[in-house]
């Protein structure tokens, strides 16, 4: 009886059945696949009256052909056949329409032009994203069936000729882009799904195709295949352009472990399930395991052993590291998170170590990216490509020959000396070490506070944002520094907070809901010492206030209704009311203009003697205005403004009369300057009534006249 091997010894053939899982997963065989059955569609276009031999013959030449849309044929030119199988002619029979630089169609100008643009915006998309060229034209098919009693054919095409489509200029005749083929260089493939299809269902195989058969000779030696065990089946001399991918299938063909020793590789086989007792004991959990940021500014010799030539941050770095010290890794993120710089600074570190770096992406762009980085970093040289639309097979072998000629004298391309690299290692030295002590500084407790500074830059700004508009200079507590702002005061000062916190949300549940603050009853008040006993004295002093705004109100609408001003935006204020006391200019302005129709009650009583009266006091009020304005530049201000000392001056203008011609003595010069001073006090008494009389005066003219 065989012994049971042990559960944690690693099967054998693991990792061949999840090879050949992987593999039947990249390659499809169904109908689906437009290598087994090419759908006419309008992704495809066919061709008519061609000689596939002709056609492959002028393509491999590198001439380009023009399609031709469906225009009757006149002069010497036959009509052409409107068929999709090709004609089966011999060279000596073909006509000039079958070796001229045009392929023929069956669409109209206008409908071939909007096919020709679909395939070549297509063919063009898959070169910009993936690097391949999915644009074929295939020269013959297959049609075959699923089982011997199935109705349905299929039609997988035979020999395929990669294209390039090229939008040309505009055609005067139909006003349509005229559209050119031609061959793009790339290898001529056969239908490896359709090979492998045949083989596995059918046990038959399809014959090779090499790059001197013709497409002739190759229908001819399908054609005999099908005859010995699918008599049902047809070869169809059909020619369409078609947009086909092969890129599954090659790998699925470089997966051959037939071909290929590729279990035979310890990273394969791990990769693919069977792991050895070493690297089982370093898996851990489920395997999925994150890498450990390294400490760069502590790691030895990093320049010589880990170089950067494109920007990384710490993760980046110890991922790179990972990599060099041969440890096998998956890098994984978003978008714009440095994949790139990564992918650049791995394979320079790796060129710098001797070694040898093969770069494959699914999508162009990711290739072009890394590439036009270490072209900027001098290191261009180093890269070969070698799959995609431009690669070439000769342009491959050229540029491997052109690398092995130069191999002695060869220099890469920099505009950096050694002298400048040292140069610039020391100003990144000189750089990290400012940085590092930074970092120190910032992520160390400040003074008393037990807080780091990047802890309370974080808080500061969060808590501005907070409270914003508010000013930060009328909450900053008063005599707090690093010193004395431990624990303790950290505490005092959050319980005050607290307790702010809740005057105010109880001050706030005293109005409805969404009322500003500045409404509530008590909004203004500062005095911070009144008591419940001062209620009486507050409520009295606010009845006074009260009242005094009540009278103030109705004085403001006799004034309005006397002037007969309009109401809105007439004094609303305590300082628009003090306004109507001093600035009487503008309040003149406010006043309704005269309509020339007004009927004044004072005017019909102006007669007879009335009448003399008050021209004779218009004339004296405009005397009296005329002296005012002459004695205004010889008298000051002050003296005008006090009417009453008119009678001190003139007792002192009798004085001086009767000393003219006297001898004045000192004692009499005394008694004249008492006499000034005593009518400048009555000159200061009487600034206030001759204010009054001065305001009075309209009044009294309407009162007595």
């Amino acid at each position: 009886m065989p012994e049971n091997k042990d559960k944690n010894e690693p099967n054998d053939n693991t990792a061949r059945e999840a090879l050949r899982k992987m593999r039947d997963k990249l390659l499809d065989l169904t109908a689906r696949n437009p290598l087994l059955h090419l759908r006419h569609s309008k992704t495809s276009l066919r061709v008519v009256d061609e000689l596939p031999n002709q056609l492959a013959e002028t393509l491999l030449n590198e001439t380009e052909i023009r399609f031709q849309p469906a225009l009757e044929a006149t002069g010497e030119k036959p009509t052409l056949e409107a068929d999709y199988e090709a004609p089966e002619l011999s060279p000596e029979e073909w006509h000039r329409r079958h070796t001229d630089n045009e392929i023929q169609t069956l669409f109209s100008p206008t409908e071939l032009e909007r096919r020709l643009s679909t395939l070549r915006q297509k063919a063009n998309l898959a070169i910009e994203e993936m690097g391949t060229n999915i644009l074929y034209i295939a020269l013959g098919f297959l049609e075959w069936y699923e089982s011997d009693d199935s109705k349905v054919h299929r039609l997988a095409p035979l020999f395929l000729l990669p294209l390039q489509l090229t939008k040309g200029n505009l055609d005067g005749k139909t006003y349509t882009y005229r559209y050119t083929i031609k061959y793009s260089g790339e290898d001529i493939m056969p239908n490896l799904c359709l090979r492998e299809k045949l083989l596995s269902d059918f046990n038959m195989k399809l014959p090779e195709l090499d790059e001197n058969k013709t497409p002739e000779a190759y229908f001819e030696e399908v054609q005999e295949m099908i005859e010995k065990n699918k008599p049902r089946w047809k070869v169809r001399r059909y020619v369409t352009v078609a947009l086909l991918n092969f890129n599954k299938l090659l790998m699925y063909l470089d997966l051959d472990p037939k071909k290929s020793n590729i279990l035979a590789h310890p990273l394969a086989k791990q990769f693919l399930g069977e792991a050895d007792e070493e690297q089982g004991k370093n898996q851990q959990g489920d395997g999925v395991n994150f890498g450990k940021e390294h400490p760069i500014d502590e790691t030895p010799n990093i320049h010589d052993n880990y170089p950067l030539i494109d920007d990384a941050d710490s993760s980046q770095h110890s991922a790179l590291i990972d990599a060099i010290d041969g440890k096998n890794l998956v890098i994984e993120g978003p978008p714009g998170t440095g994949k790139s710089q990564t992918i650049t600074n791995l394979i320079a570190a790796a060129l710098s170590n001797g070694k040898k770096v093969l770069f494959v992406a699914e999508k162009l762009a990711a290739l072009e990216v890394v590439q036009r980085r270490l072209k900027q970093a001098g290191l261009g040289e180093f890269c070969l490509e070698l799959h995609s639309h431009k690669s070439h097979k000769q342009t491959v072998i050229e540029e491997i020959k052109k690398r092995l000629e130069h191999y002695q004298y060869y220099c890469p391309t920099t505009d950096h000396s050694t002298t400048d690299i040292e140069a610039n290692i020391q100003h990144y030295e000189e750089l990290k070490e400012k940085l590092k002590s930074h970092a120190e500084r910032i992520n160390q407790p400040w003074k008393q506070t037990r807080k780091t500074p990047h802890e309370i830059f974080v808080a500061a700004v969060r808590y501005r944002k907070v409270i914003n508009p508010i000013l930060l200079e009328k909450l900053h507590p008063e005599g707090c520094n690093g010193a004395n702002y431990d624990l303790s005061a950290q505490l005092r000062y959050k319980g005050q907070v607290r307790a702010f916190r809740k005057v105010w949300e109880g001050v706030a549940a005293q109005l409805d809901e969404g009322t500003n603050l500045e409404f509530h009853p008590w909004y203004g008040v500062c005095n911070v010492n009144l008591l419940h006993i001062d209620m009486d004295k507050v409520k009295t002093f606010l009845e006074t206030w009260q009242q005094s705004l009540r009278d103030l109100r109705e004085q403001r609408t006799a004034i309005i209704q006397m002037l007969g001003c309009e109401v809105d935006g007439f004094a609303e204020t305590l300082k628009g009311l003090l306004d109507l006391l001093t600035d009487w200019e503008n309040l003149l302005k406010r006043l309704p203009p005269i309509q020339d129709n007004e009927l004044l009650e004072c005017l019909p009583k102006l007669r007879g003697e009335t009448l003399q009266k008050a021209r004779r006091f218009r004339q004296l009020s405009s005397d009296l205005q005329g002296r005012y304005a002459s004695l205004a530049q010889k008298r000051t201000q002050a003296i005008l403004q006090d009417l009453s000392v008119v009678d001190g001056l003139l007792d002192g203008s009798k004085q001086l009369k009767q000393w003219v011609g006297k001898t004045v003595t000192l004692c009499d010069l005394s008694k004249a300057i008492e006499n000034l001073k005593t009518i400048q006090d009555q000159l200061n008494q009487l600034k206030e009534p001759l204010q009054r009389f001065v305001e009075s005066f309209p009044q009294a003219i309407q009162t007595k006249y």
